[in-house]
């Protein structure tokens, strides 16, 4: 716990279930970018990450006394802990990160009269899982209850906000579409070093990231491109397998693991073209935004993805990528093959991306309008 704030500032107390998994770059950027609000993440356990800050305040430690806390937290959705931080802090809003986040927290927020803001991501509302049998139904009626009581209901993409509405029944005039944004302050320089790699990939290693896609249409190339330099960053289930898929297909991959943001940025700027096939799973789970997108943009890179999602939000087809029907491999194969013949083209895409991401998606800017919402549901009330 962390002791009384000591800003002049209004305080958010940003709830996360679990603090902070690695791949939530965008919910410690986002924090870290607020200027008008004092923000204070809490969650009720720490996932072990480098993006875990000792200013967290997490409920529950460890030890079975803490564990049985921990439980009966999840069960009743009641805090001593919880409701002393609120106290101690003089919060002013709740905002929840990811549907099942906000069931756990906006009992308290009712109980103390807060407005609460909650941000759909992807997942909370497009895989299929939450909202079949029992477990799903308690979901719909558990995060109906959470909308309701909701001042406010962020998204970040149209795909989205069609998602919250048609899957969630949420009133239309409730949402709103807030893209997170990406820091500019490290970007990288206009003119790029020589690359190390043709053709680069970061993301989770699961099957809706589309990494076999990408390994199965370069292996679909002449003989040329097909030894095109691959780097793999980021890790998860699939690494075994996709790494025995590249041996299969003989292709020139290596594999990096999940390195720092500073690391990824590294491999970016020496990167020729980034690759994210991105397609909905079997379970249902799309790409609500794809922020990866976003940083590739800033290093230059042209993008080649598949329109799935909310990605033809992030990369203009023609214009700072390209983008082939979803799933198929052949549409996926060609657009690789034409940016590495074309390097002027891959270039100009690069450019035009980087200008957009440095325009419209800068992380300050787009918390300042978050920053508004705050200002609004409290000045308005719930």
């Amino acid at each position: 716990m962390t002791g009384a704030s000591t800003s002049n500032r209004p305080v958010v107390l940003v709830w996360r279930n679990e603090i902070l998994p690695g791949s939530e770059t965008f919910i410690r950027n986002q924090i870290s970018a607020m200027t008008r609000w004092q923000p204070q993440l809490a969650g009720a356990s720490r996932t072990e990450s480098a993006l875990s800050r000792d200013d967290d305040t997490i409920l529950f430690g460890s030890g079975r006394v803490e564990w049985a806390r921990r439980k009966a937290f999840r069960f009743l959705r009641r805090s001593g802990r919880l409701n002393r931080l609120i106290t101690t802090e003089h919060v002013s809003v709740v905002h929840a990160h990811f549907g099942p986040d906000a069931i756990t927290v906006f009992p308290t927020a009712r109980r103390r009269r807060l407005p609460l803001v909650i941000t759909f991501h992807g997942y909370d509302v497009t895989k299929d899982s939450l909202f079949t049998g029992f477990e799903g139904w308690r979901y719909r009626r558990r995060i109906r209850q959470a909308i309701d009581y909701s001042a406010q209901v962020v998204v970040i993409s149209d795909f989205m906000a069609n998602k919250v509405i048609t899957r969630l029944g949420v009133d239309p005039a409730k949402v709103v579409v807030r893209t997170i944004g990406i820091p500019l302050l490290a970007a990288h320089p206009a003119q790029k070093v020589e690359p190390n790699w043709d053709l680069v990939f970061v993301g989770r290693l699961t099957a809706k990231k589309g990494v076999e896609h990408l390994f199965r249409a370069v292996a679909m190339l002449d003989s040329t491109k097909r030894n095109a330099r691959i780097a793999i960053v980021g890790d998860g289930v699939q690494m075994n397998f996709l790494q025995s898929v590249a041996a299969k297909l003989q292709l020139n991959v290596t594999f990096l693991g999940r390195l720092s943001p500073a690391e990824v940025s590294d491999v970016l700027g020496r990167s020729r073209v980034f690759v994210g096939p991105s397609h909905e799973a079997e379970s249902g789970d799309a790409e609500g935004f794809g922020m990866v997108f976003l940083e590739a943009a800033l290093a230059s890179l042209p993008v080649v993805a598949y329109r799935h999602g909310g990605v033809p939000e992030v990369v203009v087809d023609g214009e700072t990528g390209l983008l082939a029907p979803e799933n198929n491999i052949d549409g996926l194969a060609k657009h690789i093959g034409y940016l590495l013949a074309n390097p002027e083209v891959a270039s100009r895409m690069g450019a035009l991306g980087r200008r957009r991401v440095i325009s419209d998606f800068d992380i300050v800017g787009q918390t300042v309008r978050l920053e508004q919402i705050y200002d609004d549901v409290v000045n308005h009330g719930r």
